[in-house]
């Protein structure tokens, strides 16, 4: 049986998602250090940021106020679903959509974790920064948590290349 997304759900995904991919093209050609272009898409990218948290936020209070969200977005009490959706996508047989426990919706959640890791290094990162100029002590702590932004950042890549892929099979799977 097929259940859709609530309206709630679809706005804070339809408003979460172009931020998102806005955020990671800005990264392929911003930068703090090179002046013109490169300085401007990142003061966007750091501008953007507190929506996307914004955002993010309210979809982690959204997913752990509502128990069937909540299972789809984080199954780890049924593995069985998630185990058998997988097993079917080697058979090349989708998972049917919409919020329930299964492979979907672990998938979700580790991207959601991901872009979470995101926000949160680059929060620190941000607020750090200002005080590493006047202390370099905190310059190792600063880059640490660049990496990090960085790897997560890149995964998210995966992530969202991923999620748009299977999005567009079932599109064309279900017509």
């Amino acid at each position: 049986m097929h259940r859709d997304w609530s309206n709630t759900y679809k706005f804070l995904h339809w408003t979460f998602a172009p931020l998102i991919a806005l955020q990671l093209l800005l990264s392929l050609f911003m930068s703090s250090k090179k002046q013109g272009l490169p300085y401007l898409l990142f003061k966007i990218h750091v501008t953007i940021g507190p929506i996307l948290a914004g955002v993010i936020i309210a979809l982690w209070i959204y997913i752990l106020t509502n128990a069937s969200i909540r299972s789809h977005f984080f199954p780890y009490n049924r593995w069985d679903e998630v185990v058998n959706d997988f097993k079917n996508l080697i058979k090349l047989k989708l998972a049917e959509t919409g919020p329930r426990p299964g492979l979907p919706g672990f998938v979700h959640g580790l991207g959601l974790i991901d872009v979470s890791i995101v926000l949160v290094a680059g929060v620190i990162m941000h607020f750090l920064f200002p005080f590493s100029l006047k202390d370099p002590s905190l310059k190792p702590i600063v880059h640490f948590f660049m990496e990090i932004h960085d790897f997560f950042g890149n995964s998210m890549w995966v992530y969202m290349v991923g999620h748009a892929s299977m999005a567009l099979l079932h599109k064309i799977v279900s017509k």
